[in-house]
């Protein structure tokens, strides 16, 4: 430890081949592993533990790295600068740079891109954010989630697999296992997917909000719609818009892009098919629900199995059981 003038430095511990060797004036850190913070020089209050943790920092403060090569990259630009960061697992953090206040705990969690700084980010699990470049305050919780997010920021993921295919998005709410797993884009920023799979193959539809067990699981680009329920709005994969589903499996066949407009709320209610469903407004359990794959528009049905036998038409009103 300290092969230079190390007059200055105190309260400094170090265990392993080459660990601490460069520290000058730095004070209180801890180095446990073969080459261990070996540039250190003026930092204080640093830990790292592992063979190569903390390698390449020389003049950075309050760093904790825990795990082979754990911030490896890691190179203050300015003297005894506060990082904040805090990573656990091999790798964890490894090409961040100049980065502050990141949060890494799991295999690669928050490991990154040669030359690029991230900061304020919190990574937790396998993988987690294990892309990152310069996006920054994201929370990614679950086994690979946020695994290919890179520039995005304030994006909350939650659950195995969660936002794993998000690139770029921004303000984006995962929660729950393979939920907006797909690739979604800016173009989607502020998408809320809550549930398994929810949201699961979003790409750039915006403002859509899914809460359920497979809510809008198979939408990539449609627009605005709201769905709340277990499988509500499930197979509507492409440009369905503007739709608000509540209930169980509601409009759950619903697979046109010219299907816009509806309201929809109860069990089963107009679970549509290939056809157009545009402009209805269906309430009640099982409303309107042997529409198939037939074209439906303007009709209006409130009430439990309200124009239940209805397939084709348009503009029909029913009030009532």
């Amino acid at each position: 430890m300290g092969t230079g003038s190390v007059s200055a430095s105190v309260r400094n511990g170090a265990f392993g081949y080459r660990a601490l060797t460069d520290i000058t004036t730095g004070q209180s850190n801890q180095a446990f592993g073969y080459d261990a913070a070996t540039n250190l020089t003026i930092g204080y209050y640093n830990v790292a533990i592992g063979t190569n943790a903390l390698y390449t920092e020389d003049v950075g403060d309050r760093t904790t790295a825990v795990g082979e090569s754990a911030f490896y990259s890691q190179n203050s630009n300015t003297n005894n600068e506060i990082t904040g960061n805090v990573g656990v697992g091999f790798g964890v953090g490894y090409y961040n740079v100049t980065g502050i206040d990141n949060t890494y705990i799991g295999y690669k969690s928050g490991y990154g891109a040669t030359g690029n700084s991230n900061t304020g980010n919190t990574g937790v699990g396998m993988e987690s954010l294990l892309d990152i470049t310069v996006g920054e305050y994201n929370t990614s919780v679950g086994w690979k989630s946020g695994h290919n997010l890179q520039g995005g920021d304030y994006n909350v993921f939650v659950g195995n697999y969660a936002g794993e295919g998000t690139t770029a998005g921004n303000k984006m709410t995962f929660v729950g296992g393979a939920a907006g797993r797909g690739v979604a884009t800016t173009d989607a920023d502020g998408a809320v997917g809550v549930g398994y799979s929810a949201l699961n193959a979003l790409t750039s539809g915006s403002k859509n909000v899914a809460i359920g067990y497979q809510a809008q699981a198979s939408q990539t680009t449609g627009n605005r719609n709201t769905a709340l329920g277990y499988e509500a709005m499930y197979t509507a994969d492409g440009g369905e818009d503007f739709n608000t589903v509540i209930g169980s499996q509601a409009g759950y066949y619903i697979n046109n892009d010219a299907s816009h407009d509806n309201v929809i709320i109860g069990k089963n209610a107009l679970q549509g098919g290939t056809g157009t469903i545009l402009g209805n407004v269906a309430i009640g359990s099982n409303a309107m629900d042997a529409v198939s794959n037939n074209n439906q528009t303007g009709t209006v049905a409130i009430g439990a199995d309200a124009l239940g036998a209805l397939t084709s038409g348009s503009g029909n009103l029913a009030v009532g059981y």
